[in-house]
């Protein structure tokens, strides 16, 4: 998954704004309308940021959780 981000305060937390997923084959952007919720989980090497988000989609609003892992900068998706 490619999220684009911004880091915003002096911890250098990143801010999601948009990120592309692959569904039904197809490569799709989609843009953070929202950050509902912004959550420290873990300790160590598991340590991550949950974000909460929500986003406009063709059916109405989309809400999901975006993870932000600290040890290997990478990200995931988890739908609600």
């Amino acid at each position: 998954m490619t999220v684009l981000t911004v880091f915003r305060d002096e911890y250098r937390n990143p801010r999601p704004l948009r990120f592309k997923i692959i569904e039904d084959g197809e490569e799709k952007t989609v843009e953070v309308s929202d950050i509902l919720k912004e959550e420290n989980v873990g300790a160590g090497w598991m340590s991550r940021i949950e974000y909460t988000c929500q986003s406009n989609g063709v059916r109405g609003l989309i809400k999901y959780k975006l993870l932000y892992y600290y040890n290997t900068g990478k990200w995931s998706i988890l739908r609600i």
